[in-house]
């Protein structure tokens, strides 16, 4: 079983031992509730364990703007993630302190996922635990609308994770395992409809990795 030692995020609290058949999964077209909820839940995560720094241009802002933002795309609130976009630009990809994901893979509404976009998120992020990218995780969660505008966006159809698992891949492990996503668990109809998106792109069920792969401090299964 992959431990997993970080707070009790949604992500983290629905991946359990079959996340080492096809360790991706996240996010979504969940209504703000449900976004609501993870972010709060973000709040409680350990603070002693903290992530290695963000290497890009986003590193230095101040961990409180990080933190705005990642919770305004987790709870769909597009007009505070505008305001926000409009005070400081680079928020789009910033993680916050503890936080393995970026704006984009924690984001659980299609209109905020348009946004992030629009503002030039990095579709191929990956999260620094699994390393999938945002289409790795709609297609563990179900989310053929999220994965939709993600593939129209550019996104790589098959970005494999770090078990070299594509989107396709972890859809059809999520279809067949049925991971436990409390009161938003995708419909059958869901999975199905982001398989056949993922297959009619071309999403193939594995794929070789040429990244490095993504570090974290402190968690017991990175591949480092």
């Amino acid at each position: 079983m992959i431990v997993i030692r970080q707070g009790s995020s949604l992500c983290a609290a629905t991946l359990s031992a079959v996340v080492a058949v096809a360790i991706n999964g996240c996010d979504s077209n969940q209504d703000r509730s449900d976004g609501a909820a993870r972010a709060d839940a973000h709040d409680h995560h350990d603070r002693a364990q903290r992530i290695r720094p963000n290497e890009g241009p986003d590193s230095d802002l101040p961990n409180e703007l990080r933190r705005s933002f990642f919770r305004a795309a987790a709870r769909g609130d597009v007009q505070t993630a505008k305001q926000l976009l409009e005070r400081q630009p680079l928020s789009v990809d910033a993680r916050p302190d503890n936080e393995h994901r970026i704006p984009l893979i924690s984001a659980t509404w299609v209109e905020m996922v348009k946004l992030l976009i629009a503002h030039g998120a990095d579709r191929e992020a990956e999260d620094y635990v699994w390393g999938g990218n945002a289409l790795g995780w709609s297609g563990w969660f179900g989310r053929p609308s999220v994965a939709s505008v993600l593939i129209e966006a550019g996104a790589e159809i098959n970005h494999p994770n770090r078990g070299r698992c594509t989107p396709l891949c972890s859809a059809s492990s999520a279809q067949a395992h049925k991971p436990d996503q409390g009161d938003r668990q995708a419909t059958p109809a869901d999975r199905v409809a982001v398989i056949e998106l993922l297959k009619k792109h071309g999403g193939g069920p594995q794929q070789d990795r040429t990244r490095p792969w993504p570090i974290i401090e402190g968690w017991k299964d990175h591949p480092d």
